[in-house]
């Protein structure tokens, strides 16, 4: 790809520096290197502001891809609640965010695109059953929250995913036998979603599905789906952290331990 003719010649590069983050003695996560990580939402302020693209780099085209996709979700996002705003409020004007957010290579572009935003906030009707999935985070303390929020969720649907898995090990014909379970590493291809999001077309083309690699007990085997769990409790016929895999996804199956499925 020859990246000179889709950056524009006055973009301006910045370095990137990735947030890292830790947990407290609360085991609430925070950001440690907050100073020193990039402030994206600042350089999107920016170019609706200035005009002036910037642009920077990231180590993996698929890390690439990835902000494309979170960055152009939140401007729609903080777009879509201006425009509510405005909508409720005669007087307010709506702060809306001119960026869009491209992919070149390995680089993620933010460019000011006012034509493109004008026409999309003119033709898209804001309802009030909008999915608006967070509020527009601004400051280390509104991050941190948003961050154990999310962390709940997490631990909510795994907790619902654990015990779901569970239940269906207990309603097994005969009592698993750790020693009788096979071991197996599956290579299979994830979905992708892009969250509702603005995006370009031409990019949505190139997408691809995503390569998972899953490790653990066969609980269950049929023609349509493989059923895992990384934990298997003998004595209570409980397992944890099981994934349910479509057969049509897997790519490979290799087999360390057992000699046989259950059925």
């Amino acid at each position: 790809m020859i990246i000179g003719k889709y950056i524009p010649e006055n973009a301006r590069q910045v370095r990137y520096v990735h947030p890292q983050y830790e947990r407290d003695e609360n085991d609430d996560e925070y950001i440690w290197n907050e100073d020193e990580m990039t402030d994206v939402e600042h350089i999107i302020q920016t170019v609706s502001n200035d005009r002036i693209p910037v642009y920077y780099r990231r180590r993996l085209s698929d890390y690439a891809r990835e902000d494309t996709r979170k960055w152009n979700r939140y401007i729609n996002q903080t777009n879509n609640h201006q425009k509510r705003m405005a909508e409720d409020d005669d007087d307010f004007g709506g702060d809306y965010l001119y960026v869009r957010v491209k992919k070149v290579g390995r680089r993620v572009l933010f460019v000011y695109d006012k034509q493109y935003w004008d026409k999309v906030l003119k033709s898209t009707t804001i309802k009030s059953s909008t999915n608006i999935t967070g509020r527009i985070i601004k400051t280390k303390s509104d991050r941190e929250r948003d961050a154990r929020r999310s962390q709940r969720q997490h631990d909510i649907i795994r907790e619902s995913m654990d015990q779901m898995i569970g239940n269906g090990m207990q309603k097994e014909r005969r009592t698993m036998k750790k020693d009788e379970l096979q071991i197996a590493v599956i290579d299979w291809l994830d979905a992708m979603s892009d969250d509702n999001t603005w995006q370009d077309l031409k990019e949505l083309q190139e997408q691809k599905l995503r390569p998972v690699t899953s490790v653990g007990y066969i609980i269950k085997e049929d023609k349509d789906s493989v059923i895992l769990v990384s934990s298997f409790d003998e004595e209570s016929q409980c397992g944890g952290g099981g994934v349910v895999i479509p057969t049509n996804c897997i790519t490979k199956k290799t087999i360390l331990k057992g000699q046989f499925n259950v059925e």
